[in-house]
């Protein structure tokens, strides 16, 4: 099992988004995928983990500006809860995402990675999040507040390579059921735009 708190800035292999149709890859551009257990992965691969797991472990400005300097500043953020576009948007939900938890570990099983162009590449990553609840300590809490909340899941990543900027993350739990896409995006832009208002994060 692996915790991560936040996101080192690191290289980060050849990889790929849309960004309009010019990105698009072809069929012949395309190659298949190659599927690793995470520990037979290379290093850039598995310092992705701690990329992902910053979205909901950054506090601070400096852990917050580790985690989305690796982003578009438009990129696509498919998340269960959320859906946006905006790096900075982005910033302002994990900035209330890491409130609640005392940690966030990670149990990371199959990574697959398939290259779309010579500039653009996808890694769809697998993993057991837990995520431990605050208060715990408090009188009784620990009767109605369980010690972990284990969500399994799976990260998809679309970036460039040119820049090693991420374009796009999907991220999908299996055992819970999901959110309506207009349900998840009406709750962000409340969100985000009281944020950037007030904050101006």
């Amino acid at each position: 099992m692996q915790a991560i708190h936040a996101a080192p800035v690191m290289p980060m292999l050849p990889a790929g988004g849309y960004n309009g149709t010019s990105d698009m890859p072809s069929k012949q551009s395309v190659t298949p995928a190659v599927t690793k257990p995470f520990t037979d992965c290379a290093k850039e691969i598995q310092e992705m983990l701690a990329v992902m797991l910053g979205i909901y472990t950054s506090r601070g400005h400096t852990q917050l500006s580790q985690t989305f300097d690796r982003f578009k500043f438009n990129c696509i953020f498919d998340l269960p809860l959320f859906f946006c576009r905006g790096a900075d948007r982005m910033r302002v939900l994990s900035n209330l995402l890491a409130l609640p938890f005392e940690k966030v570990q990670a149990e990371p099983k199959l990574v697959s990675v398939q290259m779309l162009n010579n500039r653009m590449g996808r890694i769809d990553m697998e993993a057991t999040l837990h995520f431990y609840p605050r208060g715990r300590w408090l009188p009784f809490a620990s009767l109605v507040i369980p010690e972990s909340l284990p969500l399994h899941g799976t990260w998809t990543l679309v970036a460039t390579g040119d820049d090693d900027k991420i374009m796009s993350v999907t991220e999908t739990w299996h055992n819970v059921p999901g959110v309506p896409r207009l349900l998840r995006s009406l709750l962000t832009t409340a969100i985000t735009t009281a944020g950037l208002a007030v904050n101006g994060w």
